[in-house]
């Protein structure tokens, strides 16, 4: 199943990948991506279907689901 989110990422951050999970009946999609200052340090989070932002590490990410 294609995953149909459209990630913005805070200046500063790239996206690496995005990842279809499912918990329990839940769809949820993992996050991973780096801080463009330490390239070689991956990062995550995950965040449930419909969600449209997130507050990471004092940073503000959005989400549009289509």
């Amino acid at each position: 199943m294609p995953i149909n989110l459209k990630v913005y990422a805070p200046a500063g951050c790239s996206v690496r990948s995005i990842k279809n999970k499912n918990f329990f009946f839940k769809s949820r999609c993992s996050i991973t991506y780096i801080k463009n200052d330490e390239p070689s340090v991956e990062k995550g989070f995950v965040i449930s279907r419909g969600q449209t932002e997130k507050s990471v590490d004092g940073d503000q990410w959005e989400f549009y689901w289509l």
